[in-house]
This record gives C-alpha cells, structure tokens and sequence, in this order.
C-alpha cells in the first residue's frame, strides 16, 4: 500500500536532483540579470 509512491519517488529522485538544480540555477541567472538590468536603468 505504501510501497509503490516511494519506489517510484527513489527511483525518480537521482534523475530530478540535477533537474531542479539546473532550473533553480537558470531562475536564480535570469533573476540576477533582471536585477542587474534593473539597476542601470534605476541609475
């Protein structure tokens, strides 16, 4: 009963570590960015 949700969870969770480290890495660039742009503009 319980067993299937974490199987699939520990077999899943190596493939999205990395994945949601590349979009929070992606999100956190395009942030700074935005901020830095912002900045000039502000200036």
């Amino acid at each position: 009963m319980f067993n299937s949700p974490f199987v699939e969870l520990e077999t899943e969770l190596p493939l999205a570590i990395p994945v949601v480290t590349a979009i929070a890495l992606y999100g956190y660039y395009h942030a700074y960015c935005f901020v830095e742009k912002h900045n000039e503009l502000m200036t």
